[in-house]
């Protein structure tokens, strides 16, 4: 959990390089397993970035993370 933690932290970096490849390996992560879910919020808040790119890592990774919704969060923050 560790470095799911230190990936997580990584998407907000300002080498969009770096942050790209921390996006890559969570989505990878999150296609196979639930570990990434419990960061679900942070996608959220990633949405209200000013920065694009930011807000783009949040939709990929809640896009990623659906199968594993089952607290319909979702729901919650798409009308």
């Amino acid at each position: 959990m560790e470095n799911i933690q230190k990936l997580i932290d990584g998407l907000m970096n300002s080498d969009d390089k770096k942050a790209y490849q921390c996006l890559k390996q969570l989505e990878n992560e999150s296609c196979q397993s639930n570990v990434v879910y419990p960061y679900f919020d942070v996608f959220a808040d990633m949405l209200e970035n000013v920065n694009s790119y930011i807000r783009t890592r949040g939709i990929v990774l809640i896009a990623a993370n659906a199968q594993w919704d089952n607290d319909y969060k979702i729901d919650e923050i798409i009308d």
